[in-house]
């Protein structure tokens, strides 16, 4: 993305979440996405609405790597633009800029780090050598507000059963395996 189209569409944006909820359709489409990208690096952006100490995945908007790099990307700025207009429309918030590394561990890279300019998004990252793995980071600052690590933040994925059966008795299943009522993640009202 270029810093000016990031400066003049920045949509809001949400602060300190513990955990990253995908519905499975989310879930989904990010993963294809970022698999049908290789094996140049994927990117895109994933809208959320804000929960109990969570994001959930409201909408997952792949890009176009402009690039067309392995080891950089660019989501096409009129993506970038259409994203953050229905994200307004639907009222939801810009939660994660998604990218994939193909060969590497899906966690941040320097060039990540050195590149980020949005701190209170969270940075997801696929990573698909030697099996896929995603992980999600909160990007951790320095004083004069450049990227110098990440914290990794769970990420939950929503059985399709659950989003289904409606707010009231649906689990959510995390990589540990816990469980909780779905109505917790849900927004506030």
């Amino acid at each position: 993305m270029t810093r000016a189209i990031e400066r003049e569409n920045r949509p809001a944006v949400l602060n300190r979440p513990e955990r990253l909820v995908f519905r499975d359709a989310h879930w989904s489409l990010m993963i294809v996405h970022l698999q049908v990208c290789l094996p140049e690096e994927g990117v895109g952006l994933l809208s959320v609405i804000e929960g109990d100490n969570a994001l959930v995945s409201a909408q997952y908007y792949p890009g176009r790597n402009v690039d067309a790099s392995r080891t950089r990307y660019t989501m096409d700025p009129e993506q970038v633009l259409a994203a953050f207009r229905d994200m307004a429309w639907r009222g939801t918030k810009l939660g994660a800029i998604v990218h994939s590394h193909p060969r590497t561990p899906p966690t941040p890279s320097r060039l990540d780090l050195a590149e980020a300019t949005l701190p209170n998004v969270l940075v997801v990252i696929a990573g698909f050598e030697p099996v896929l793995d995603v992980r999600a980071w909160r990007l951790e600052v320095d004083t004069a507000g450049r990227a110098i690590g990440g914290r990794e933040v769970t990420i939950t994925v929503l059985p399709r059963e659950a989003e289904h059966r409606g707010r009231i008795g649906a689990q959510r299943i995390d990589r540990a395996g816990g469980e909780e009522p779905l109505d917790q993640l849900e927004r506030r009202r």
